[in-house]
């Protein structure tokens, strides 16, 4: 895995380009992971359910488990609702 890496980031290892591109998309990573971490939420609305995987969690969730994803993510608001 580590040689096939290699191969392709060769080119773009002696350019800025590939700095930049790392730099844009950690700062794009950031800003985004921010956006969702810190935004106010009204107290009437449901609680956030957590996603193991930021972004694509739940939608793998529901690819592997189908219907019955629907399920789980009832049972775990009602612990977070028994918590909070």
């Amino acid at each position: 895995m580590a040689a096939i890496l290699s191969r392709l980031m060769a080119p773009l290892e002696k350019s800025n380009v590939y700095a930049l591109l790392i730099g844009g998309l950690a700062i794009v990573t950031l800003a985004l992971w921010q956006f969702q971490s810190y935004r106010p939420r009204d107290p009437r609305e449901p609680p956030i359910l957590p996603a193991k995987i930021p972004y694509i969690g739940h939608l793998l969730g529901l690819i592997i488990h189908q219907a019955e994803y629907f399920q789980q993510l009832a049972y775990v608001a009602r612990m977070l609702s028994n918590i909070f």
